[in-house]
């Protein structure tokens, strides 16, 4: 089963299918919920009806007991908001134009998180993969050169690129050993905010369920900044999903977006020594229709029109 991550990537890729570079902030909500609602239908061995794992407020929006004015109070009050903005963000790295795709990235967290942090976070993202897959840059780069992007943007925020530096600073994460054994308390912290996670508090976690949650929590800019620092330093994709992993937390948020960069650059490498294994995609709900979906997405790519930046 993929979760949320996928299903809102899904839901913007068909947002800009129908609505191209006019997309706004009502058509991104009407293909979001259409994915959330498509979910419902899936066939055995899902439940009939069952809402597809995570969401966060925007679960009472797509339910219809939550206004979404209401979820983007709520956003907009937090120190740190939600990571749907940068877990939904990959597709805009492939809009040519600039100035188009900062006003989309910044659509994209105003929708539903309409906070500076949620903004960065979303831009971040897109133009992160964008030097990556669509400019081909160096991976070692891609922190001091997203930051770039993000100090001379609309969307820039203080706070977001001080985590960037902080961590474009910071050693490699195969120093810290098999299963992060070696990461210092305060390294964590860098990376994930304050541990034990507080918002998780009452959670269960740990082998046994004794343990108080460790790692990410759904937070917009160490989501993003945490994915930058991993694609900085990964040595092919079982590698970096094996970091998501070991990271703690929000896991699948930072395995989506590190892996579909990834597979974006240089492939998965299905069965091969240092990439993924087939059961991942064997076992994948939906292969056929997030193919078809991905095979639309590139046809409008290469026909998208080309607008004057300026």
């Amino acid at each position: 089963m993929y979760t949320d991550d996928c299903e809102m990537t899904v839901g913007l890729v068909n947002g800009l299918l129908k609505h191209g570079l006019q997309l706004g902030e009502e058509e991104m909500l009407q293909a979001w919920q259409a994915e959330w609602d498509l979910a419902k239908q899936r066939p055995r061995p899902a439940p009939p009806g069952a809402e597809r794992n995570g969401h966060g407020s925007i679960k009472g929006y797509f339910r219809g007991f939550r206004q979404i004015d209401e979820v983007r109070r709520l956003q907009a009050s937090k120190e740190d908001p939600g990571n749907a903005p940068p877990m939904r963000a990959l597709p805009l790295a492939f809009v040519d134009n600039a100035e188009v795709r900062q006003r989309l990235c910044i659509l994209n967290a105003n929708a539903t998180h309409p906070h500076p942090r949620a903004r960065a976070a979303s831009l971040l993202m897109a133009e992160g993969a964008r030097w990556l897959i669509v400019e081909g840059g160096n991976r070692h780069e891609v922190i001091s050169e997203s930051l770039k992007r993000l100090q001379r943007s609309n969307a820039s925020d203080a706070a977001t690129e001080a985590q960037l530096q902080r961590l474009d600073e910071l050693e490699d994460y195969h120093d810290w050993g098999n299963r992060f054994s070696k990461m210092k308390a305060c390294t964590l912290e860098l990376l994930c905010g304050p541990q034990p996670v507080p918002p998780a508090d009452g959670i269960s976690a740990g082998e046994d369920g004794s343990s108080k949650m460790h790692g990410l929590w759904s937070d917009a800019m160490r989501t993003s900044c945490l994915v930058l620092y991993l694609l900085k330093h990964h040595r092919g994709p079982l590698d970096i999903l094996r970091a998501s992993v070991d990271i703690g937390g929000d896991v699948d948020s930072i395995a989506a977006l590190c892996l579909g960069v990834v597979g974006a650059t240089a492939g998965l490498g299905f069965g091969e020594a240092e990439g993924l294994p087939w059961f991942l995609l064997e076992e994948l709900e939906g292969v056929e229709y997030l193919h078809a979906r991905g095979a639309k997405f590139q046809d409008w790519i290469q026909k998208q029109p080309k607008m004057r930046e300026g």
